[in-house]
């Protein structure tokens, strides 16, 4: 389970031990695939054990699970796109360019559909590139933001904008 004690995981990976290592087979004539498949299984037991032994590892190995769960990112590298693409978007939102980061940031939604800023962000920038003609996405993407964090300034920010240039 996800809060098993350190000594519940060691007793865990003992007895897969037991069962898959490589000495147990060392008197069956075994074809070489299987004992690979024996030797993964072990190195897997062994690898497991080690991270979830150790305080700062298992914290990141929950944090992954966590995020899979919720169906987000879990490899560094889309997650790092998306933050660049961000980024970027983000420079030119604040430098009056909103319309020309909307393609940026809908890849950013698209790669990291779970950081709040992004929608904000996004909603902003629909409305910049397609008025009122996008009035009903920037509302939908604003609304996704404030639903992952209530209390996102940016997402007021921009709705106070959008009302604004609507009327």
């Amino acid at each position: 389970s996800k809060d098993a004690s350190k000594e519940t995981i060691r007793q865990a990976y003992f007895e897969v031990a037991r069962t898959w290592h490589s000495d147990r087979f060392a008197d069956l004539d075994l074809d070489s695939d299987w004992l690979h498949k024996a030797e993964e299984i072990f190195g897997a037991a062994g690898e497991a054990q080690k991270v979830l032994t150790d305080d700062k590892q298992r914290e990141s190995y929950n944090f992954l699970l966590e995020r899979k769960e919720k169906g987000l990112p879990t490899d560094v590298n889309v997650i790092l796109e998306a933050e660049g693409l961000f980024q970027r978007a983000k420079g030119l939102v604040r430098r009056g360019q909103a319309a020309a980061a909307e393609p940026l940031l809908r890849e950013a939604v698209t790669l990291n559909h779970g950081e709040a800023e992004f929608w904000a962000y996004f909603g902003y920038a629909v409305h910049a590139a397609q008025g009122r003609a996008g009035i009903e996405e920037a509302r939908e993407a604003i609304d996704n933001a404030l639903q992952r964090k209530e209390d996102l300034d940016e997402a007021y920010e921009f709705l106070g904008r959008i009302c604004r240039v609507e009327g």
